[in-house]
């Protein structure tokens, strides 16, 4: 699949968690079944601003070639595989909701992405 593709489509769906967990985070949390407390908002806007910060790299990185490109793809598939990986642990032992799953399932997806984007990266 081609890089740049894979990258764009990774922004969109970065910005479209990012930015909510950033702005509204309190519209946001119950849609996965977590509290709106005001730990809870702090950690979901922490994890937007992440998501914003890779969003830009992503973004600007499109244009980039052989090894940056492939620090890119790397960095990403690192904090999507990780935080999936992390996350279906916790709802597996009960400490995180069931309403996560499928915000970590679009997680899976763009690991899969990621890595047929790195594929294409020579």
């Amino acid at each position: 699949m081609n890089p740049k593709t894979v990258l764009m489509i990774n922004v969109a769906v970065l910005l479209s968690f990012g930015l909510p967990l950033l702005l509204v985070p309190e519209w946001m949390l119950p849609i996965f079944g977590v509290n709106a407390e005001p730990s809870g908002i702090l950690f979901a806007r922490d994890l937007g601003v992440t998501f914003l910060a890779f969003s830009v790299l992503s973004w600007f990185g499109r244009h980039a070639e052989g090894v940056g490109l492939r620090a890119i793809f790397y960095a990403n598939l690192f904090l999507q595989s990780v935080e999936a990986a992390m996350n279906f642990a916790f709802v597996a032992i009960g400490s995180a909701p069931t309403g996560i799953v499928p915000g970590e399932l679009v997680r899976v997806v763009l690991v899969v992405l990621l890595l047929l984007g790195l594929r294409g990266v020579k």
